[in-house]
């Protein structure tokens, strides 16, 4: 036995030598580039006899001969002066070309009989590692050759579809180092493209950049498709399911279609618009909305849920573009093209939340509702300002009234029987009546009090109590609010008593900042919080008029058996009394003192004898 080991082991060392004699002949009689070319000519032979002999030697001086034509090879590469390609030329290609074939078809040989013994077993082939090397080398051979003949921002435009074919084979047959080799070619295009290739967003180049990104952009989404048909088999591997593969392949492929039209409108729009950078918000908006488009027809018409998914970023995508155009530049939305492209948004927010539903839950499609609602609340509104702004002259109130209409109008709509009945208002009203007009109703709250502090000048229109834009704005507001606390669901309703303060104290305070109002414009008292303090007219005005809210809480309040509402407006009256006493009386002998001293008094007794303190419900309920 011993002897029969020396003996397989002097044959074994024998064939290698034999073997290294052949591989010497090419390097003695050939340029060291065809050399390389016989030597893996050499290996591809050893690896065809292996296969037929079963000799395992021959498998690893195959092995061996390729790593030494692939070294050999690397080390007579040369770059052409001045450019990114190497030189030799058509003969670099085809040597090129020769050993990559040649790796290729030396790997091939033994995954036939892997394939053969899986599909006997019915179970997964089991690859070795020397294919994989095998193949990985292979492909960069073939991909390499191309710089022989291009520069590497060319044959970056190939690269990608290099590997899309190197992905189809590794999906056919399960062979994880053909996937290797397209994630490689996909990331080594992008980097030639980027140092070697054209600026995308510099404005001195004259030439089109979009067709590079846009060939990565289709290989990826090829690719991408690829990769989820594949991964939904009963018999796929669980690589290909990663959520890290399939999302990444699809970001990939958007990042790249970012550049394939973007740089080249920026460019023109540069060139051709004084001020192009008006035009930019619509751009992009109009970009965004073009690619929610095709990604959303994209992924209905392959069934292809993750790319799907990406349109939910449509929205806040939107969001971004109308804070750069109507937050940082500070124009109205309709302008440089908006009236163009936000109507369009609107209508395909709308048909983008429909097709959503085919792969996300309502709980996911939620915040989509909500921040649409918001953006395009707050783009009419700020639009509906522009307009109103120009309506009367500079002070007026009517721009101040254009901040409000939108949203007032908009809660009051959504808040109809009808409405309710609709969808998506069907299927989210939570979402849309809490989440969304809670916000809305709160700034429209905060709008009550901030404009109650404005003069309301109607100019050039004359001042007419309860029909001047302003206090039409705030009858407006209140009416939405009252129809959205009744549209509230029972579980959200706001407590009771909270909600009668709230709406009483604004309430009150509108009605004080009306009677203000009268005084200013009717009786000349400047708008100035000292002159409106020290007019003995405002101050007889609102004691009366205080007075007469008292007094109706009285009567109100004893009708109602409400004691707290008639506590409240016997407060009220003590208030007023307080004031007569403290501010009238320092305006000795003013006619203004003398009358609002008279109408107190009148309404004192009016109260007193027709509405006295209502009994407790207690009360009434053991008398009755």
């Amino acid at each position: 036995d011993q002897h029969s080991q020396w003996e397989a082991a002097g044959i074994v060392g024998l064939l290698w030598i034999g073997l290294a004699a052949l591989a010497c002949v090419g390097w003695l009689v050939l340029p060291p580039a065809w050399a390389c070319v016989s030597t893996s000519l050499l290996a591809l032979a050893c690896a065809f006899v292996q296969t037929r002999a079963k000799l395992p030697a021959l498998q690893w001086a195959s092995a061996a001969l390729h790593a030494g034509a692939l070294v050999g090879f690397a080390s007579t590469l040369h770059a052409l002066h001045g450019e990114a390609m190497l030189s030799s030329g058509w003969q670099g290609l085809v040597a090129a070309v020769v050993i990559g074939t040649s790796l290729l078809v030396s790997a091939w040989l033994p995954l036939q009989a892997v394939l053969r013994e899986a599909e006997a077993k019915k179970s997964p082939p089991q690859w070795s590692l020397g294919s994989s090397i095998g193949l990985l080398a292979g492909v960069g051979a073939l991909a390499l050759s191309l710089l022989f003949v291009m520069p590497a921002d060319e044959a970056a435009r190939i690269w990608p579809w290099l590997g899309v074919a190197a992905l189809w084979l590794g999906l056919r047959l399960g062979h994880p180092a053909l996937a290797i080799a397209w994630g490689a070619l996909q990331l080594g295009a992008a980097l030639a493209f980027g140092v070697y290739g054209p600026a995308l967003w510099a404005d001195t180049s004259d030439q089109l950049t979009l067709w590079t990104p846009l060939g990565f952009t289709l290989a990826g989404l090829i690719s991408g498709d690829a990769l989820q048909r594949a991964a939904r088999k009963s018999n796929a591997a669980g690589w290909l399911s990663a959520p890290w593969l399939q999302w990444g392949v699809v970001w990939w492929s958007l990042a790249w279609w970012a550049q394939v039209l973007l740089p080249d409108a920026y460019r023109h729009l540069v060139r051709t618009q004084k001020e192009w950078v008006l035009l930019w918000p619509a751009v992009l908006t109009g970009w965004v909305l073009v690619t929610s488009v095709l990604v959303t027809t994209l992924a209905r018409w392959r069934d292809w849920r993750v790319l799907g998914l990406t349109a939910w970023v449509t929205t806040p995508a939107l969001a971004l573009t109308a804070l750069i155009g109507v937050g940082m530049l500070g124009h109205a939305p309709h302008q440089h093209l908006g009236w163009l492209v936000w109507p369009l948004a609107l209508l395909w927010h709308g048909v983008l939340l429909r097709a959503l539903t085919r792969w996300c839950s309502a709980a996911a499609l939620a915040p989509l509702h909500v921040g649409g609602f918001w953006l395009f609340v707050l783009l009419a509104a700020r639009d509906a300002q522009w307009w109103t702004a120009g309506w009367g002259e500079p002070g007026s109130a009517w721009p101040v009234l254009g901040w409000v209409l939108v949203p007032a109008v908009v809660l009051a709509l959504i808040t109809r029987p009808r409405m309710l009945q609709r969808w998506p208002l069907n299927e989210f009203r939570t979402p849309y009546l809490v989440v969304a007009c809670a916000p809305v109703a709160l700034y429209l709250l905060l709008w009550l009090w901030v404009s109650n502090t404005q003069s309301g000048a109607p100019d050039p229109l004359p001042y007419v109590p309860l029909l001047n834009p302003l206090e039409l704005g705030h009858g407006l507001v209140l009416l939405a609010l009252f129809l959205w606390r009744r549209a509230l669901p029972e579980s959200t309703q706001i407590p009771r008593p909270l909600l009668l303060g709230g709406l009483g104290a604004t309430a009150f305070a509108l009605y004080t900042g009306m009677v203000l109002r009268i005084c200013h414009h009717w009786a000349g008292v400047p708008w100035e919080a000292d002159a409106l303090f020290d007019s003995t007219l405002t101050q007889a005005a609102l004691s009366v008029a205080w007075s007469i809210v008292g007094v109706t809480l009285m009567l109100l309040g004893h009708k109602q058996v409400q004691r707290v509402v008639w506590v409240v407006g016997a407060a009220l009256l003590g208030v007023v009394v307080l004031k007569l006493f403290f501010v009238e009386l320092a305006d000795r002998g003013g006619l203004y003192r003398i009358v609002s001293f008279i109408v107190v008094g009148l309404l004192l007794l009016l109260v007193g004898y027709f509405a006295p303190v209502p009994p407790s419900r207690k009360e009434n309920h053991d008398v009755a």
